[in-house]
């Protein structure tokens, strides 16, 4: 199957909630990094939908919300109809299933933000993980990772190289969805957690700016047919629900381009595509191909099976288990696919 393939922002905050621009400016910056797609999410709010949602010369900007309890258990609802206001909630369960009511996307935000470091930004984790009814989660929070060991000392140093605080998605983290994919399939996303504030007492420093974070972590969804420049709601319910199924895969693309990544394979003449949950049937042979070598790693339940610098690698596996792929270069994180689920029949 060929895929179309667009690359988009996801978790962005504009002076609708606590961001430091305005809409309008945040689709000039994603036009000038070549963005197809933006998502918008600031705080308890929809704001800026009936103006800014639809095709801006080529970019869609989409208009959707993070729910944000001041407790922390931040979500973030794709494709609600209508805002869910929950900034006292002492619970999680209600408004995931609210959002499931509306037919939304629900994505776990930044699920551990604890940080080592100094930095003005409150943790905000995930904190009730008896929960169901979520379809997905932030796997690397390009924010978190940036301020997780800040000290006062080290701040102008990653302002001016916020790359060298770049590690990738934390090890808890990935951990935690690999355990989640064992019973149930929780697609993984990036989130930049955009907001491109001013420094306090210095207004003409910027801190990680919009135009520089559409640079960096990227989610690159892949179509079966192209997004309709003459439907914006079309488009946008194919984004939507190309997240909710885990067709798509996070490139950290400030190193590298990710565009054309593949993590496919195939089980007694069936294809296989990220997202795919299939019941395995003896033997199957996984996939993937990067643009340029890398040091490609595929895992099975969380271990990894195999790791080799190449730009294209297979292997037969021949039981069933949550399969997914890296890639690594320059020494950092490049490229995370969503798994490829081949169950047990017992387990189904």
């Amino acid at each position: 199957m060929s895929w179309f393939e667009y690359v988009g922002a996801l978790h962005v905050h504009s002076r609708y909630s606590d961001g430091g621009g305005t809409v309008e400016r945040i689709i000039k910056a994603g036009h000038k990094v070549g963005l197809d797609f933006i998502i918008l999410t600031d705080h308890e709010t929809l704001k800026g939908r009936d103006r800014w949602q639809g095709w801006h010369d080529g970019l869609l900007l989409i208009v959707d919300e993070e729910i944000s309890p001041w407790i922390g258990n931040h979500y973030l609802a794709l494709g609600i109809k209508n805002e869910i206001r929950a900034k006292m909630a002492l619970r999680a369960q209600p408004f995931i299933d609210e959002v499931r009511r509306q037919g939304g996307v629900g994505i776990i935000a930044h699920p551990f933000g604890e940080k080592k470091g100094f930095f003005p930004v409150l943790d905000r984790p995930w904190i009730d993980w008896d929960v169901v009814g979520f379809d997905g989660m932030e796997i690397w929070s390009y924010m978190y990772d940036w301020i997780k060991d800040l000290t006062l000392l080290t701040l102008p140093y990653y302002l001016l190289h916020p790359s060298e605080a770049i590690d990738g998605p934390r090890p808890k983290t990935l951990a935690k969805w690999d355990e989640l994919n064992l019973s149930r399939k929780v697609i993984g996303v990036c989130g930049l957690d955009a907001h491109a504030k001013k420094v306090p007492f210095l207004p003409f420093v910027e801190i990680l700016p919009y135009e520089y974070l559409f640079r960096t972590l990227r989610n690159h969804i892949l179509l079966e047919e192209p997004l309709d420049p003459a439907s914006p709601q079309r488009s946008i319910s194919m984004i939507h629900e190309a997240i909710r199924y885990g067709s798509c895969f996070i490139g950290y693309d400030l190193i590298a381009d990710s565009t054309g990544f593949l993590f496919k394979g195939e089980m007694t003449g069936m294809e296989l595509n990220m997202g795919d949950e299939r019941i395995f049937t003896g033997r199957a042979v996984l996939r993937v191909k990067t643009p340029t070598p890398a040091k490609i790693r595929i895992l099975r339940n969380g271990e990894p099976i195999l790791e080799r610098v190449e730009s294209e690698v297979e292997i037969s596996v021949n039981s069933p288990g949550v399969y997914r792929a890296e890639a690594h270069l320059s020494g950092k994180p490049w490229i995370l696919s969503n798994p490829i689920y081949l169950r047990s029949p017992r387990s189904v």
